[in-house]
């Protein structure tokens, strides 16, 4: 456990991951000496969940936001009352300590994962934590609270999917295309063909490794069938032969309402697999164990339409696996959270880049009920969302 503390009252919990039916409890310790002096008339504890959002809209020259909150989980007992507790007058400091134990159950109920964005365009979290209030006993005087975080994720409630089955299940295909020229303002382009494969899945969980290839085909700009004999032709564009050459991200895309503002924002781009910068930090016996390459042999296509052109063409197919560590998809009325993947392939030349963005169905925590909860998963929650807050009301907060 570790401790929160301000001058009238500490906060030691721990911020272990829960899941639904979990306990969250800790200690709150209180100095009755201060709530005396500061004229406290009760310490309560809040077990809280909710929902935060703002839009923010920019016009030529204004600016304007609006907030929106919801609370889906408020559960509030009172530790210490003044009334039925006579003022201590001892001049020992550790008689005028008091500690309280407190015990919260989440509720099992579908309720979302802790998650948080901040874009440019709005921002917007779902936080589960406990807050301690110090209430002082006139209108005029200030109340004092510390909220703690902690982390939480749903059951997955669909169906219990295998490895086995995940490996199994039919593969939807996603096409992509660009033609290129390197260079040059005129003549002949080139021409690049991806195909991702991805398991078509009801549900994507995280925990799993899901399978997933990225078949690439590349195609030379239209050359003189005299070339046909010649492979060393072929120089652009090329297909990469190595994971490093390709980027893959999952994408987290965010609708966002407050009040009567609304946008769909991009919250999160990270890279996934071992493709792009992760694959750069592998060795290159781990990466080719990691990622299955398999390049074929560059091969003449005669042009149907003039038998005296072709191009040169090749083919690459790279296969691994990903796990997804995010928080699942969820939809509370102000806030829907999907996700896709987006794939990134650079080639020589300028604007040479060819973008696909392939959806994904929801993602799932990955956590079933009647399956041991031994590895539980590490949401990639920013450093905002564990942030301590103390607040003075009518002040602003104290870190």
């Amino acid at each position: 456990m570790t401790t929160s503390r301000c001058d009238v009252f500490s906060l030691e919990m721990d911020d272990d991951f829960r899941i639904p039916g979990s306990m969250v409890s800790g200690f709150v310790d209180i100095n009755l000496s201060r709530a005396f002096e500061k004229k406290v008339k009760e310490v309560s504890v809040m077990l809280v969940g909710e929902v935060t959002t703002r839009v923010s809209q920019t016009g030529f020259d204004t600016s304007t936001s609006e907030e929106e909150r919801k609370s889906f989980i408020e559960q509030r007992t009172s530790l210490w009352e003044l009334e039925k507790s006579p003022p201590p007058f001892s001049s020992s400091s550790d008689s005028n300590m008091l500690s309280v134990p407190f015990a919260f159950e989440i509720p099992d109920e579908s309720l979302p994962p802790s998650f948080w964005c901040s874009t440019a365009e709005g921002c917007a979290f779902v936080k589960y934590f406990v807050k301690v209030t110090a209430v002082r006993d006139a209108w005029y005087n200030s109340n004092v609270s510390i909220s703690r975080p902690f982390p939480f994720t749903p059951f997955d409630d669909s169906c219990l999917l295998t490895d086995s089955a995940i490996s199994c299940a039919a593969r939807g295909k996603h096409t992509a295309e660009k033609l290129m020229r390197k260079g040059a303002l005129f003549g002949g382009r080139g021409k690049v063909e991806v195909d991702f494969f991805v398991p078509g899945l009801p549900v994507m969980p995280q925990l799993q490794s899901i399978p997933v290839t990225v078949a690439i085909r590349c195609f030379s700009k239209p050359l003189s069938s005299s070339h046909s004999k010649d492979p060393s032709k072929f120089t652009f564009p090329k297909p990469p032969a190595c994971p490093r050459e390709i980027a893959l991200y999952l994408t987290c895309v965010c609708d966002i309402r407050a009040q009567h503002y609304e946008v769909t924002s991009i919250a999160s781009q990270k890279p996934i697999g071992c493709f792009g910068k992760p694959a750069k930090r592998l060795p290159d016996d781990a990466l080719a164990e990691r990622v299955r390459v398999a390049v074929e042999e560059p091969v003449w296509y005669p042009d149907e339409q003039n038998p005296k052109e072709g191009r040169w063409g090749q083919a690459v197919e790279l296969s691994t696996e990903v796990v997804l560590c995010c928080s699942s998809s969820f939809d509370v009325d102000i806030l829907k959270v999907n996700y896709q993947l987006d794939l990134k392939i650079s080639f020589d030349g300028f604007d040479n880049e060819l973008e696909m963005t392939i959806p994904l169905g929801p993602v799932s925590s990955g956590l079933y009920r009647d399956q041991p909860h031994d590895h539980l998963p590490k949401l990639d929650l920013p450093p905002g969302y564990w942030e301590v807050v103390q607040v003075v009301e009518g002040k602003a907060p104290a870190k």
